[in-house]
């Protein structure tokens, strides 16, 4: 039974992990093949390392590849931000069907924050600047 689910994640991350090398060639624009490839990969390499965890049934294996998946789950989605920003701030265009930027306009390249476009509230009179801004 063990073999099978073995099998089963394997089979399930290596689908997963040429899912993100199809999404990094057949996207449109960076922000997509960024988007396809972190999340397919992430999810395939997580659970090749489920599959490492079962098949060897150690404790002390099992500890790294829960340790490594969490990494991964915490690391990845962070620098798809940063490179997600960084070629939004380096202007590299979106896809001619991409329905609207959100981010157009409200990123201050002088200081390097970003506005929410909300407006302070004039009940609170001042007291809390950082209300319209969003770091």
């Amino acid at each position: 039974m063990r073999e099978l689910i073995v099998i089963g994640l394997l089979v399930l991350g290596t689908i997963f992990i040429f899912l993100a090398a199809v999404g990094l060639l057949k996207m449109p624009d960076v922000y997509l093949r960024m988007s396809a490839s972190t999340i397919a990969a992430t999810l395939g390499v997580s659970s090749i390392l489920t599959a490492l965890a079962v098949h060897f049934f150690d404790l002390g294996i099992a500890a790294l590849a829960f340790g490594t998946n969490v990494f991964l789950f915490l690391t990845v989605p962070v620098g798809a931000h940063l490179m997600g920003r960084a070629a939004h701030k380096a202007n590299y265009e979106q896809w001619g069907k991409t329905l609207f930027d959100r981010l157009k306009g409200k990123y201050s390249l002088d200081n390097h924050t970003l506005h929410s476009g909300l407006e302070p509230d004039p009940d609170k009179s001042g007291k809390n600047d950082q209300t319209n801004k969003v770091v």
